[in-house]
């Protein structure tokens, strides 16, 4: 004859085994589980200390006391000096000569047997006098003949008169020199 258990299977003393998988997956869980409570207290700690910051900054505001109102008489006239302002910018933005686009143009209409020397500009005042003076040399004088009629093309410059010329060497073919004046429009002039 042979033994028979009567007894369940789990009331028989055998504790059953952890399998790898399940062993895997608890592990996993109990990490994610710790990552998790750690990024909270974490974030935790970092919200309070800048509670704590804007507390102590709105302590410090409120201990601040209110400007005092304006007298009767110290009223504001914004709407008049937004109106001057807007004023001072237009007749500002009116004078403006943009330098760069005179350069390029004049660097556009020189001449290959021309090169210059010394340029002097400025801003045009309310006087009309030279503000624009370039000195140079040429090759001839129908150089420096061209150079004027190109500078003339330009829309910034007005009255362009040459104030000196003379050629170095007298007698043979050499340089000339030149200087030649202008007045400068500014934006929107038609003088």
């Amino acid at each position: 004859m042979r033994a028979v258990n009567l007894l369940p299977k789990d009331a028989s003393g055998r504790q059953k085994k952890l399998t790898p998988p399940v062993v895997t997956g608890l592990v996993a869980a109990m990490l994610v589980v710790t990552v998790l409570v750690s990024g909270y207290l974490l974030e935790s700690s970092k919200v309070t200390q800048r509670q704590t910051a804007v507390d102590a900054a709105n302590a410090e505001l409120a201990s601040i006391p209110p400007p005092p109102p304006p007298a009767p008489g110290e009223q504001f006239d914004l709407p008049g000096q937004q109106a001057a302002r807007v004023t001072a910018l237009h007749t500002a933005i009116a004078g403006r000569i943009a330098w760069d686009r005179v350069l390029r143009e004049l660097a556009l209409v020189l001449p290959k047997d021309v090169w210059l020397d010394r340029l002097e500009v400025q801003s045009p005042a309310d006087t009309v006098t030279d503000s624009f003076k370039v000195t140079g040399k040429a090759y001839s004088h129908e150089g420096v003949a061209r150079l004027m009629s190109r500078l003339q093309v330009l829309p910034e410059l007005a009255n362009v008169h040459l104030t000196n010329s003379r050629a170095l060497e007298p007698g043979r073919r050499g340089a000339v020199q030149f200087e030649i004046a202008a007045v400068v429009r500014a934006a929107g002039s038609t003088t």
